[in-house]
C-alpha cells in the first residue's frame, strides 16, 4: 500500500472554508506564497523511499506557483477579499443572471485540484468553453467516506485560492447528507449552481453519471504527473496490472517520438 503526505500548517487549522466563501475572503497571495514555499520544503525533505521522486517532481509544481504569485502586489498578512470565492447561493444568483443575458456558464467538481500542471491544463481547457465557470472542491468529509482515495496534500483553503487565482469561481462542496445517494447529492449541487455545462475528463470512471448533470463538456486527459506521484511517501506494491500500464505508456511514447 502507498502512503501519501499531507501538508497541514498550524496557521490554517482553524480556517473554515465555508466562512471564507460566505464573507468573500481568501488567503492573501502573500500568505499563500509563504504556505506554498513551506509545502515545497516539506515535500522535498520528508524522509521516505519515494523522496528522490518527490525531489525531482515537486519543484516544478510548487515552483510554478511561487513564480506566479510573485506577479501579485500584496502585503496583506493572511487574508484578502476575493470575489471568486463564492457560496452556492451567491453562485446560483450570479450564474442565473449571466444565463438571462445569454452567457455560457460551466461547473466542475474535483476531489483535489491542487494546482499541478495537469490541474492547470484542465482549468485552462474550461476557459476555452467559457470564462464564466465554477469549481467545487471536496473537503475532508469526502476523503473520510472514501479511504481508498488519496487524500488532498494541500488544505482546502489553499486549493480554493489556487483555483481563484487562475480565474475561476470556487466553492467548497457541502458534505453528503445522511441517507442521500452520493450521485444524487452531486446532481443537486450542480442544479444549485445554475451552470449550463458540466465539465469532466474523458474516460473518467464516473463519466456516465457526470454526463447527466448538465450539457456535457469532455476534456481530453493529458499525460502529466498526477498529484499522487508528487505527494507519495512510500512506493506502491508492484503488480502485473501496474507493469502493463507502464509498458503501454512506453509504447505510446515510442510511437509519438518516431
Amino acid at each position: 500500500m502507498s502512503e501519501y503526505l499531507v501538508f497541514r500548517p498550524a496557521e490554517l487549522e482553524d480556517v473554515d472554508p465555508f466562512w471564507m466563501v460566505e464573507n468573500g475572503i481568501a488567503l492573501s497571495p502573500h500568505f499563500l506564497g509563504l504556505q506554498i514555499q513551506a509545502a515545497l520544503n516539506f515535500l522535498t525533505t520528508e524522509l521516505g523511499p519515494n523522496l528522490s521522486k518527490r525531489k525531482s517532481l515537486v519543484p516544478e509544481w510548487m515552483g510554478w506557483w511561487i513564480n506566479f504569485i510573485s506577479n501579485f502586489s500584496d502585503d496583506e498578512p493572511k487574508f484578502s477579499s476575493s470575489g471568486r470565492l463564492v457560496s452556492l447561493n451567491k453562485l446560483s444568483s450570479k450564474f442565473g443572471e449571466l444565463a438571462s443575458q445569454g452567457y455560457l456558464t460551466a461547473a466542475a467538481f474535483a476531489a483535489t485540484m491542487e494546482g499541478t500542471v495537469g490541474h492547470r491544463y484542465f482549468l485552462e481547457e474550461i476557459k476555452h468553453l467559457t470564462i464564466h465557470s465554477a469549481i467545487g472542491l471536496e473537503g475532508q468529509g469526502y476523503f473520510d467516506r472514501h479511504p481508498e482515495r488519496r487524500p488532498a496534500c494541500l488544505p482546502l483553503s489553499i486549493r480554493m485560492r489556487m483555483v481563484a487565482l487562475l480565474g475561476h469561481n470556487v466553492f467548497p462542496i457541502p458534505d453528503l447528507p445522511s441517507g442521500i445517494r452520493e450521485n444524487t447529492h452531486y446532481e443537486d449541487i450542480f442544479a444549485r449552481t445554475k451552470a449550463l455545462f458540466y465539465c469532466f475528463t474523458w474516460g473518467d470512471s464516473h463519466e456516465n453519471e457526470k454526463r447527466r448533470r448538465g450539457v456535457p463538456y469532455g476534456i481530453p486527459e493529458a499525460r502529466f504527473p498526477h498529484s499522487s506521484d508528487l505527494a507519495e511517501r512510500l512506493m506502491p506494491e508492484i503488480g502485473v496490472s501496474y507493469l502493463f500500464h507502464e509498458l503501454r505508456i512506453l509504447r505510446e511514447q515510442h510511437y509519438f517520438l518516431r
